[in-house]
Formats: C-alpha cells, structure tokens, sequence
C-alpha cells in the first residue's frame, strides 16, 4: 500500500481524526448523584481557588442545569449557584473525602 504524503492527502487525514462536538455541553455523570447534604467542591475563582461546602437544600434540576444551594466551609457563606455543562470544570467532588458520593 503507498500512503499519500502530500499536503491535501494529509490534510484529510487529520481531519477525518477530528471528532466535532455539536450542542450544549453535558454535565458529568456524577452531577445526577447530587443530594441535600453531599460534599462538593466549586472553583470560586483564581484567588479563592477551590472552595470546599455542602449542599444545603435538595437540588433544583431546570433543564440542562442543576441550582445547588451550597453552604461554603470557609466562611459559612450560603450561595445559589447553576452547574451547567458549560461550566462543568469549575465543580468536583471533593478530593478524599469521604462523605462525597457513594
């Protein structure tokens, strides 16, 4: 078999490599297992970083979000906040802790 080496040959294939993500971004699995009293963690920003609390009530699921009412561990602050596909990196489930989801 000859492999093409040419720029357009080439070209093809690394295209035919690329998958094309179409539509809203999903939330992870994990985010259905979501309950009043789970741990979570949420990036707050670049200088609080990731922000260790608690779901304080039973989560609102309004199509492809979730509002999560979380009580912050550091200051006690309660925050209403959406966990969207688009935003899905700025929430996970806590770093070694037990009490996440089981």
């Amino acid at each position: 078999d000859v492999i093409e080496t040419d720029a357009e040959s080439l070209r093809k294939a690394e295209d035919s490599q690329k998958e094309l993500q179409v539509g809203t971004p999903k939330l992870p699995p994990w985010a259905d297992q979501i309950r009043k009293g789970a741990r979570v963690e949420y990036f707050w920003n670049e200088d609080e970083e990731w922000c260790l609390g608690t779901v304080a009530e039973e989560p609102v699921k309004i199509m492809d979000e979730i509002i999560l009412m979380i009580k912050f561990d550091d200051d006690g602050s309660v925050h209403r906040l959406p966990f969207r596909g688009d935003e899905k990196a700025r929430w996970r489930p806590p770093l070694g802790d037990s009490g996440a989801f089981d």
